[in-house]
């Protein structure tokens, strides 16, 4: 059974065993059926709920290593933002400095 299962079965079971204390025609619910309630509470939850603590956790681990990841790849665009940033303004410096607003090469052109 999945959780939703489980838990509408304790809840379905919690009702009936609620409505029989209730009602005073009928019997009261007997042992066998508080330990059943019990074990499905202790046996199949619990495991459940245990298997899900796995998966959650192996979740959060993934969640941290992303947010890593996406942290040093952020510092690494900025240092290549930076570096292009600064090679940008050498070259504008140097064509200012020269006097010339345009230069062709074979490979292209460059021009402020």
């Amino acid at each position: 059974m999945n959780l939703y299962q489980i838990n509408q079965e304790i809840q379905s079971r919690m009702t009936a065993l609620g409505e029989r204390l209730d009602d005073n025609e009928r019997p009261a619910p007997d042992d066998d059926e508080i330990v059943e309630l019990l074990g499905l509470i202790d046996g199949d939850l619990s495991d459940k709920l245990e298997s899900y603590r796995y998966v959650l956790l192996n979740l959060d681990s993934s969640i941290e290593a992303f947010k890593a990841e996406i942290d040093r790849l952020n510092r690494k665009k900025q240092s290549l933002q930076r570096n292009h940033d600064r090679l940008k303004n050498a070259v504008f410096s140097a064509m200012q400095t020269s006097g010339r607003n345009k230069f062709e090469f074979a490979t292209g052109k460059i021009w402020i």
